[in-house]
């Protein structure tokens, strides 16, 4: 294709030439994601994308090389998101965000064409990154210190069925992002000083207990 208007978004193709995503985005996009088939998932402050009503959050069809609504988005800005294994989309709000239809606070999954929960209830604060490790379960930071109603120390996973800390998790600050290494060891990143009682700042790892990077 010929480049035309790309705003806020762009691709590059296999021959290493940059082309539009149709007419791109009407605001910021914060976050991307890529699933095994290519599609491409899109969150931020945006409104409109590609033409289409799109609250926060679209997905590039890269087949049809068109941009679908997941639902009826978000009802805030979308910060995050992260696809496992089988596919399902999970994408984090830090301005309490509602996705879909029913009241999924802050974190959500979309997966069958429709938003669901994500544990039984929201974060008390601020949730700023998700990931996914290589057994599929969901890690959710921030700067919350309960998530689903667990006491979790801004950091928190997910096995499918409740919320865990991890150990005494990061007691100060906020996590900013956070991923993972093929090893499976977790590398965080943020504005924190003290983790898991001692005083480490900005960056730490986890591989089933804290370390200092």
């Amino acid at each position: 294709d010929a480049m035309g208007v790309a705003n806020r978004i762009i691709q590059r193709d296999a021959n290493g030439a940059w082309d539009d995503m149709d007419t791109g985005a009407d605001g910021t996009v914060w976050s991307l994601a890529v699933a095994a088939n290519g599609d491409v998932y899109a969150g931020g402050a945006f409104h409109n994308i590609g033409g289409i009503p799109a609250d926060h959050i679209a997905m590039w069809d890269v087949s049809a090389g068109v941009w679908i609504a997941l639902g009826t988005g978000c009802t805030q800005p979308v910060d995050d998101l992260a696809i496992s294994a089988d596919g399902t989309l999970y994408a984090v709000s830090s301005a309490f965000g509602n996705f879909g239809a029913g009241a999924h606070n802050s974190i959500a999954k979309w997966a069958g064409g429709a938003w669901s929960a994500v544990g039984a209830a929201a974060p008390n604060s601020f949730l700023h990154c998700v990931a996914i490790d290589w057994a599929g379960n969901i890690y959710a930071a921030g700067q919350f210190s309960n998530i689903g109603g667990v006491g979790c120390n801004r950091i928190a996973v997910y096995n499918g069925a409740t919320w865990a800390p991890l150990a005494g998790g990061i007691t100060s600050g906020k996590v900013n992002d956070m991923a993972f290494t093929q090893s499976g060891h977790l590398y965080v990143v943020g504005s924190f000083l003290n983790v898991d009682g001692n005083v480490w700042r900005k960056t730490a790892m986890w591989d089933g207990t804290w370390h200092q990077v």
